[in-house]
Order: structure tokens, then C-alpha cells, then sequence
């Protein structure tokens, strides 16, 4: 055996001993074994009576798409859905462009009424607002809302 030999066996072995360690855990946690201890059972004294489990239906989602058209090299945006911060991301623009338009990943919304506010802080230090966007959202149809520059301020556009 030479010595590159034995080197590669010194660190692969105990990789492997890991990975196998891995699978085996993963399995066992699976099949409801864990290593914790297990939940005190009720007496028959203490057992209440079984009540039927009822599944939460959660509400119908819908996608939204948000994009930014833009004229700033570098910026952040904040979009907020009913005053919660849905998008958190920052953007570029290519050095020659004049100008750009970023589309962000869908985001996932509940169906119905919603109000969109968004909130640019560019690079120069400046920061764009928009007034509070109503729009509904649709079962069967996603959002596709752009936001646009213009001047001061942030208008939305609903493409579809």
C-alpha cells in the first residue's frame, strides 16, 4: 500500500462512518425512533375522553411577482403585504443600462384583499416611497406587479 493510499484511507473511512451514521439516524427518526424519552402515558383515572382531530384547512394561497423597473446603479428594496415585510433584496443595475428591470422569485399570499407598500433606499443614499397599493388576489390567477420609478416616488403597475 503506498503512502497516498493510506492518506486517502485516513480521511475517507471516517467519512464514511459519518455519511452511514447519517442514513441509519435518518431512518430511525423516520420511523418514529428518537433517542428522547418518551411522554408519560394517562392513567385511567387521568385519561380524558378522545376528541376527534379536526385538520386546520388553511386558507388558499395565490402567487405574487414582484419586479422593480429602475435607473439606480444599486439599491434595496422593501415590499411590505398588509404591513408585513414580504421582500428584503438588493438590486443592480449594469453599468451601460439606462435602465433595468429585476423580477424577484413568487411569494405565496393568502387569497382576498391585500395592500402592497414598497420602499426603495438607493446606493446615493436617497430613499423612494409608495402610497399603499389595494389589489385582490385571485384563486385561480397570481399577481404580476411591477414597481416603477418615477420621479420621487413609487407607482405599481399590476401586469396581471
Amino acid at each position: 500500500m503506498s503512502t497516498t493510499e493510506r492518506k486517502i484511507g485516513r480521511y475517507l473511512v471516517p467519512v464514511l462512518a459519518v455519511m452511514a451514521f447519517q442514513v441509519l439516524w435518518a431512518g430511525l427518526t423516520a420511523a418514529g425512533h428518537s433517542n428522547s424519552k418518551p411522554s408519560r402515558k394517562p392513567t385511567a383515572k387521568s385519561a380524558a375522553p378522545a376528541t376527534p382531530v379536526v385538520k386546520s384547512v388553511s386558507a388558499p394561497k395565490s402567487k405574487i411577482t414582484i419586479s422593480l423597473s429602475h435607473r439606480l446603479r444599486r439599491g434595496t428594496l422593501l415590499v411590505s403585504l398588509d404591513d408585513t415585510p414580504i421582500l428584503h433584496e438588493e438590486f443592480t443595475k449594469a453599468m451601460l443600462a439606462i435602465s433595468q428591470t429585476t423580477k424577484w422569485d413568487p411569494i405565496e399570499a393568502a387569497v382576498g384583499k391585500h395592500k402592497l407598500t414598497a420602499r426603495v433606499k438607493g446606493k446615493n443614499g436617497k430613499t423612494y416611497f409608495s402610497r399603499a397599493y389595494e389589489f385582490e388576489l385571485s384563486r385561480t390567477k397570481g399577481a404580476e406587479i411591477r414597481i416603477r420609478m418615477k420621479g420621487d416616488k413609487l407607482t405599481f403597475d399590476r401586469i396581471s
